[in-house]
């Protein structure tokens, strides 16, 4: 069954050997992030998502520092997880970034970041 959220619509798919859920943005219906099959478009909006819902500690945070030190200017970086990040809060103060987080209502913590200007 796909979950709905305001700015994705998550959907399963399978194909060979890779399963799960795919993000595509409501808007212009294009994928969040590219998969394995061939011609899909990526949203440029949702490109950069991570979902760290189903990893460990300290996956999500390594993935999301990695993730920030390519982020362009005016990008936003969208986190999925089930906590509140402190660590990565107390990271993204001291560094200049600037983040929003909103509680959904499954319980996942949405978190936006973007370079200060």
């Amino acid at each position: 069954m796909a979950g709905r959220r305001n700015h994705a619509l998550r959907e399963p798919f399978e194909g060979g050997k890779h399963s799960g859920l795919l993000l595509r943005c409501l808007n212009c219906k294009l994928v969040a992030r590219p998969g394995r099959r061939s011609g899909q478009k990526v949203c440029p909006r949702m490109s950069s998502v991570i979902d760290g819902r189903d990893l460990l500690p300290p996956e999500p945070l390594e993935r999301t520092l990695t993730a920030l030190d390519t982020l362009a200017e005016g990008e936003e970086l969208l986190l999925l997880l089930y906590c509140h990040p402190r660590p990565l809060v107390e990271i993204l103060n001291r560094n200049g970034y600037a983040w929003r987080e909103e509680l959904r209502d499954d319980g996942t913590h949405e978190i936006r970041i973007r370079k200060k200007k």
